[in-house]
């Protein structure tokens, strides 16, 4: 528990979340058509529905409890 723990705090180091948010960005959000053909191959189209939701918000607050 102590590793994964590890492991939150160091992605949560501004430089590392920055620079993964500015890269993950465009592939979630996609701007043009190639990113929107990679959006939909890796399925990440499927974050906007229910479970997709449900997904997120058990991500996020493990993140928090853990982090």
């Amino acid at each position: 528990m102590e590793a994964f723990k590890s492991l939150i705090n160091y992605i949560s180091n501004p430089t590392i979340l920055v620079t993964a948010v500015i890269v993950l960005f465009p592939f979630v959000f996609p701007p043009t058509n190639w990113f929107y053909k990679v959006n939909k191959r890796l399925h990440l189209d499927k974050l906007w529905t229910g479970k997709g939701l449900l997904l997120m918000t058990v991500v996020t607050v493990a993140f928090f409890i853990f982090g």
